[in-house]
């Protein structure tokens, strides 16, 4: 091994300072060495990913071992506006409105990297997925956290008054820890507020096939708020596919161009085989998703 040099400077920049691993990650090492379950990450079952998208997937290695464009596969992009607008009503230009990210994980990062200037506040609702917080640190936001254990609620009043200091609200709907569905009603204070204070609103909606509600709506289903979301989610849970690594970023073309700036420089593109296994995916007939729930 080589010998660490003396540094006479300071190593890490401020943007990792103070942060540390992934309890995630350090969980899981811990359960795989004490042959434990693993609660702490969500991985689907191995054997729950479709076979029709594994199959896709194979073929697709023996052919398609090179860079897609940047924003994704082309074939993959137009699937996916097609069944966004199906499933949510919203109508997405595949060309400058969708983009293949590497992971949803990566969407977030990105959106955070483009639309967040140092020191805007970036709202998010306690307790939260983990990675919204070395997140908003990369992107040199202040995080301001709402606190919604006690109830699993969400304060209006607490919402205005945050969104009076921010600039970007994280919504992770279905919410990872809890599996909290936000309703309609909350949804549409987010909107009303989002719309006052002239707020971007970046979904994480990874979970969204997972539900056990009928009142489940996505964001972009409410009135006012598609056009000022960044839609980010993708395959991993739907599909049981977490490694496969193919998240999606949709929305509208301002917002689209900035983060793909950052996906651009970062990620290039998701790994090819899997996009294509990806319109396989997204052409499952609608009782896949029924049998999710």
């Amino acid at each position: 091994m080589p010998n660490p040099s003396s540094f006479s400077r300071q190593i890490g920049s401020d943007r990792v300072d103070g942060m540390r691993e992934s309890v995630i990650r350090e969980m899981t090492r811990e359960a795989h060495r004490h042959d434990a379950i693993n609660l702490s990450q969500g991985i689907p079952d191995e054997d729950e990913t479709p076979p029709s998208v594994k199959q896709a997937a194979k073929a697709a290695i023996d052919t398609s071992s090179q860079y897609t464009i940047t924003w994704g596969l082309p074939e993959l992009r137009e699937t996916i506006a097609e069944r966004y607008e199906e499933w949510k009503g919203v109508s997405y230009d595949p060309e400058t409105e969708v983009t293949v990210t590497t992971g949803t994980s990566e969407a977030v990062v990105s959106s955070l990297l483009a639309l967040c200037d140092p020191g805007d506040g970036v709202i998010y609702f306690e307790p939260t997925y983990e990675s919204y917080i070395p997140a908003v640190q990369f992107a040199g936001g202040r995080p301001i956290p709402l606190d919604i254990t006690d109830g699993l609620e969400v304060d209006p009043d607490a919402l205005r008054e945050a969104a009076k200091d921010a600039s970007i609200l994280i919504l992770n709907h279905p919410h990872n820890p809890t599996g909290k569905v936000f309703t309609p009603r909350e949804l549409e204070l987010v909107a009303d507020v989002a719309a006052a204070e002239d707020l971007i609103v970046v979904t994480d909606e990874i979970y969204e096939h997972i539900v056990y509600t009928d009142e489940y709506r996505s964001p972009v289903e409410i009135d006012g708020l598609a056009g000022r979301t960044v839609v980010c989610t993708g395959m991993s849970k739907t599909y049981s596919v977490t490694g496969w690594r193919v998240g999606f970023a949709l929305a509208p073309e301002p917002l689209s161009a900035e983060l793909r700036k950052v996906h651009d420089y970062t990620s290039i593109c998701a790994p090819t085989p899997f996009q294509k296994a990806g319109v396989e995916a997204l052409s499952l007939p609608e009782d896949y998703y029924a049998n999710l729930s």
